[in-house]
């Protein structure tokens, strides 16, 4: 090879490795960083005789039916709670929380006295204990009491009302039953006539039932008589039977007796009273009739003649429609 040859051989040799050069310096294309991989979190494992920090329920006392509240804090683990000596009725997380444990579910005292319960993290260390003392369900308790009586009203059968109030503990509602009417613990025992009634009320809660009733009255008054007086005819003028005139009150006379009655269950005059007399002696008078002479007053007159000298005493008898009775007996002296 001459030289000019191996010149160019060289300028080629040096063409090719500057272009290899070239290629090979080129940045090669990458796809996107892959992210660095997060370890799972775990629990922290506790370590033998690591125990439990702290352990209450709440509250210590109860009555049947109360719901409980369990607090702890623990180190590490999860945490079991178990009545002592028994299974595990929850299984809960780690660290700070609580749990309530209602009625009638695993774990709830089934009798009174007292439950111990035991919170443990995991399998290690001796549990912390905590004791709830149960009380039994008390039943309800009711009594009443009341006026006991009252007067029914004749006009309009409005009858009379007696207030009844209820004294109650451990229940949850009051029921009125029988005359008796209304809410909480006070109802309204309504009479319409004489007579005994029943009110009865019933108290229920959490621990049962319980019952009780009371009697009330209405009572019937018995109706008055007043003004009562003598005269020698429905048009003649009334007087006393002390300065009753001679000459009206001879044998052979037909005289009145006059008086007012009123019926205090009534307040408003009625012709509900009905009158009857009779002589208590016959002898000296004898009872013709006793009538109701104006109702707005309740005005009566017992007509009666005289057959003899001597005292004439009279029964008169003013009853209701109720049938309560008044009887007065007056007298005069028959010349």
């Amino acid at each position: 090879m001459g030289a000019s040859d191996r010149k160019k051989y060289l300028c080629r040799s040096v063409l090719v490795a500057a272009v290899s050069t070239v290629a090979c310096s080129g940045n090669t294309p990458t796809g996107p960083a892959t992210p660095t991989p997060t370890p799972a979190p775990t629990v922290q494992q506790c370590t033998a005789g690591q125990p439990m920090t702290t352990f209450t329920v709440s509250p210590s006392t109860i009555t049947d039916g109360d719901t409980l509240t369990f607090n702890w804090t623990a180190p590490c683990g999860f945490v079991s709670i178990a009545q002592a000596g028994q299974s595990p009725f929850t299984t809960l997380q780690q660290s700070s929380d609580s749990y309530r444990l209602r009625p009638n579910t695993p774990g709830y005292p089934t009798a009174p006295g007292a439950t111990v319960y035991e919170a443990k993290n995991g399998d290690t260390a001796t549990p912390l204990r905590a004791t709830v003392t149960t009380k039994a369900k008390v039943g309800p308790a009711i009594s009443l009491s009341g006026a006991g009586s009252c007067y029914p009203v004749h006009a309009g059968n409005a009858g009379c009302n007696v207030q009844v109030t209820a004294s109650a503990s451990n229940y949850d509602s009051i029921a009125w039953s029988g005359c008796c009417s209304g809410s909480g613990t006070t109802a309204t025992c309504h009479v319409p006539n004489p007579g005994s009634f029943t009110c009865s009320a019933s108290a229920t809660g959490p621990g049962g039932s319980a019952q009780t009733s009371m009697q009330v009255s209405g009572t019937n008054a018995a109706p008055t008589q007043s003004n009562g007086c003598w005269h020698g005819g429905v048009d003649a003028g009334c007087v006393s039977a002390t300065s009753f005139l001679a000459n009206q009150a001879c044998a052979g006379d037909a005289l009145t007796y006059r008086f007012v009655a009123a019926d205090p269950d009534d307040p408003v005059p009625s012709s509900s009273l009905t009158c009857s007399a009779t002589s208590q002696t016959p002898g000296v008078c004898t009872v013709c009739q006793c009538w109701l002479y104006n109702a707005g007053t309740m005005r009566f007159f017992v007509e009666f003649g005289t057959r003899a000298a001597g005292t004439c005493t009279l029964a008169v008898t003013v009853t209701d429609d109720w049938g309560a009775a008044t009887t007065v007996s007056p007298s005069v002296t028959v010349k």
